[in-house]
């Protein structure tokens, strides 16, 4: 591995788990203090219902302010049409969808089946393409869910190739698919399903179209 790369997701992972609610202003200063730090791909908001997710209510404002540089990439987080639409007007640059591997995490966390979730992201992929926009495409619970427990390599496999199909894009070739792998946690201390995570990412090299790069 000749290079590895660090994408922040505290502006939008970190502050969409606090109970506190923290402005636009506090937002902007943490995205300022993490280019200053030197990170160049950074996860700014999701773009959600603001009734479910009040944390990330401001993430047009948030988009909106966000210091112009061609050297940093800010992704906006969507799990539907309608938050696809809101990050390209916003102006961002990169589209993360998301789908998840199980049911039950699917209709929890997004009011649909995993079947629709990843339908959903390569809709997300084709109009992020379209707007000339990049997009990925997150896989979570691949390696187990807290709610449906272990989850089948084979079906995380059969997923990455859907997705891999769509053509998501990495930034620095807008030729090579690029796939994300997350591990959901059940719990504060023990991830779940890693004797499934060690057969998935030895077998992903191996099932995926050629070109496609998966990064867990």
């Amino acid at each position: 591995m000749s290079e590895i790369e660090i994408v922040e997701v505290g502006a939008r992972d970190g502050l969409q788990n606090e109970a506190a609610l923290f402005s636009t202003e506090q937002k902007l200063e943490l995205i300022q203090r993490a280019i200053d730090s030197g990170v160049r791909r950074i996860e700014v908001a999701s773009f959600v219902n603001p009734k479910l997710v009040p944390q990330m209510a401001d993430a047009d404002a948030v988009s909106a302010r966000l210091p112009r540089r061609d050297d940093v990439v800010y992704i906006g987080l969507v799990l539907n049409k309608r938050g696809a639409l809101r990050a390209i007007e916003a102006g961002l640059s990169e589209l993360g969808a998301v789908c998840a591997a199980s049911d039950g995490f699917a209709i929890r966390n997004q009011g649909q089946t995993s079947e629709e979730s990843l339908a959903m992201c390569c809709e997300v992929v084709r109009l992020a393409r379209q707007e000339g926009r990049r997009a990925q495409i997150t896989i979570s619970t691949a390696f187990g869910c807290p709610f449906d427990g272990e989850v089948d390599p084979e079906r995380v496999i059969g997923m990455a190739r859907i997705a891999a199909a769509a053509g998501p894009c990495s930034r620095h070739d807008e030729h090579r698919s690029l796939l994300r792998y997350c591990m959901e946690r059940a719990d504060d201390t023990r991830a779940t399903g890693l004797p499934a995570a060690g057969i998935a990412r030895r077998r992903l090299r191996d099932l995926l179209p050629s070109g496609c790069c998966p990064r867990c």
